[in-house]
């Protein structure tokens, strides 16, 4: 029957070439005049823009929090707030740029909102600090800013107090930025703003982080490659295809598969990888005649009794192609402490028959 099959293979195999190569041969023979015609799209120019923003918020003094300040991660309680200490670093980079320019206003920002639609009622500034800066290949931007908000919530106490009123509100830490990424005749520009909003009339909140994600843009060119058709091209192809499909049951049909250890082996190799160094080999098994023999049902019992008592850890192995098994014992005065794995493979008619011979 596997001489059969792989006669039977070997038909197919051939067809399969012959079909190949004559396929191949005619579309080669046809296209031969004309092109082969491939479009790749190539990135001119791209750029990232990746924002790291860290603050921590310090308390007043509390009889509540032992430590000064609070990180952006913790829940931040509105009256305990004192001020806010900011470390803000912007990297822009491009590997194909000639030339990049990078300018950031930070500045603190209230917005009052009226109605379910939230329109702005008056807006309310810090004084804005720019910078410039350029380079090349990446840019790096770092600044540090201190600042308190209880100077916005005064502000709004007074404004509710006078106008009796009270409109949502909240501030926000702003980054307007504002670049070009230059190459040749291609330039692309960047107009973001990134928001770190403080809602300071709310009593406990945490800092919401989740629109300070990179930013990034490309150029994308579609490139066009014409190449003549050629036929030897086609015949090489089909050559490798039938090589590649020969391999492939050479693998299929030649090659072996190592089985999968069993429980047994597993065990046993984790036995003697974990313990191997306090393991000594007996000549012979301790036959299960005595009364005093304890049978333990874990590696690690026998080892937590080979520690207690300060007696080493013996073993036997008794591997055959049907049956394997392995013993563990540690001797006592008085006791044998015994532990025994074992695997017994399927009973085949032949090996029976070997085995009773």
């Amino acid at each position: 029957m596997k001489s059969k099959l792989r006669k039977r293979t070997k038909l197919i195999v051939i067809a399969i070439l012959v079909l190949l190569m004559i396929t191949f041969s005619v579309v080669a023979y046809f296209q031969k005049d004309k092109m082969n015609v491939v479009e790749e799209d190539q990135v001119i120019l791209e750029y990232t823009l990746t924002p790291e923003i860290n603050s921590q918020f310090y308390l007043m003094e509390n009889s509540i929090y032992d430590q000064i300040f609070l990180e952006d991660t913790d829940v931040i309680i509105s009256k305990l707030l004192n001020h806010i200490y900011t470390e803000t670093s912007f990297l822009l980079e491009s590997k194909d740029a000639d030339y990049m320019e990078l300018s950031i206003t930070q500045y603190e920002m209230l917005e009052t909102y009226f109605g379910e639609d939230e329109h702005v009622m008056w807006r309310k500034t810090t004084e804005p600090v720019r910078e410039t800066l350029m380079g090349i290949d990446n840019i790096t931007f770092n600044q540090k800013e201190e600042f308190s908000p209880n100077e916005f919530k005064h502000f709004l106490n007074n404004a509710y107090e006078t106008l009796e009123i009270s409109p949502k509100a909240i501030v926000q830490i702003v980054w307007d930025i504002n670049g070009t990424v230059v190459r040749g005749s291609d330039v692309l520009e960047i107009n973001h703003r990134y928001t770190l909003p403080i809602p300071i009339l709310d009593q406990m909140y945490i800092i919401d982080k989740e629109n300070l994600v990179a930013l990034n843009d490309e150029i994308v060119e579609t490139i066009v490659h014409k190449t003549p058709a050629n036929p030897i091209i086609f015949n090489v192809l089909a050559v490798l295809a039938g090589i590649c499909l020969i391999s492939l049951l050479v693998v299929v049909f030649a090659v072996k598969i190592k089985d999968e250890p069993t429980e047994y082996e597993k065990m046993k190799n984790k036995i003697f990888n974990d313990y191997g160094d306090r393991l000594a080999e007996l000549e012979g098994s301790v036959y299960n005649t005595l009364s005093n023999m304890i049978t333990v049902v874990k590696i690690e019992d026998l080892i937590k009794i080979s520690d207690e008592i300060r007696q080493p850890v013996f073993y036997h192995l008794a591997e055959t192609e049907n049956e394997k098994e392995a013993e563990f014992f540690v001797f006592d005065e008085s006791r044998i402490y015994h532990l025994v794995y074992f695997d017994k493979s399927e009973m085949t008619f032949e090996t029976f028959l070997n085995e009773a011979v």
